[in-house]
């Protein structure tokens, strides 16, 4: 396999990023070492365009990137969308119900930027990790624009009760992603990373057993399992270890060389 392997696909936050949102210089010498040796690089994050950015540049990325935890994929070389995925005007009507009658804390990306309802110091705190734009409008005026993706945003214990009380619900038209401890995303139906990476193959012409998907998230577990080589990277949830082929417990700025290391210094394939 591995003389077969053409594109690895790693997420961003908690795999190849440090904390504090930067990419180290190691980062960006074994992307390119794994250029030289015949495997390209590129995303999968649940970040909007506007912030994933930077990365891509800095990556010196040219494949197509996952955006949105799946719903939507960007050509850079293009600089347009192939891809996108909105949620249905009636499932919209029913997520905004849902919640407007719980009093959640959300974000909504859509089309034209991206908007808070009920906001809270956990998603300023999100505006400023991610480096966005968050505006500001009353629901009724989003069920006419094209809606990608929900962020529910709060504290673990809640997003944890959300999860377990209201997910089951969403879930009857949506896909339900945990990507970080304060985060639960609601997407259209059947979209996550992992169905994103097959439609990434399929516009390269490539099958997903020759990819390597790293993650650290329970959002990342489609991807990891659908792709040739799953990496669970960093401090990953212990749910990857179920669909992880290597598991990679190093600080961020690490992962990739240390990727390096266990497939071709010590072959482990």
């Amino acid at each position: 396999m591995k003389n077969n392997l053409k594109l690895i696909i790693s997420d961003l936050d908690g795999t190849i990023l440090k904390k504090d949102s930067t990419l180290s210089e190691k980062v960006i010498e074994s992307a390119e070492k794994f250029r030289n040796s015949g495997i390209d690089l590129t995303i999968a994050t649940g970040r909007i365009l506007e912030s994933a950015l930077p990365y891509i540049a800095k990556l010196k990325i040219t494949k197509p990137v996952i955006l949105y935890n799946g719903a939507k994929i960007f050509d850079p070389l293009k600089r347009e969308y192939i891809y996108q995925a909105f949620f249905k005007e009636s499932e919209k009507r029913l997520l905004f119900e849902i919640l407007q009658a719980e009093k959640l804390h959300a974000v909504f990306f859509t089309e034209e930027g991206s908007y808070v309802f009920n906001s809270s110091p956990l998603i300023e705190d999100f505006r400023i990790h991610d480096g966005i734009e968050l505006k500001s409008s009353p629901l009724s005026e989003l069920l006419h624009t094209d809606l990608a993706k929900i962020m529910i945003i709060d504290e673990p214990s809640t997003v944890d009760e959300i999860q377990e009380n209201i997910g089951p619900e969403f879930e009857k038209f949506c896909s339900v992603l945990r990507s970080e401890k304060v985060f639960l995303e609601l997407l259209p139906g059947g979209v996550n990373k992992g169905t994103a990476l097959v439609r990434l193959c399929e516009l390269l012409g490539i099958s997903p057993e020759n990819t390597i998907a790293l993650g650290d998230n329970p959002n990342d577990f489609e991807m990891l399992r659908r792709a040739g080589i799953g990496v669970a990277a960093g401090e990953s949830h212990s749910v990857l270890s179920e669909v992880a082929d290597i598991i990679i417990k190093e600080n961020p700025e690490n992962v990739l060389e240390r990727l390096n290391e266990l497939l071709f210094e010590r072959r482990y394939l």
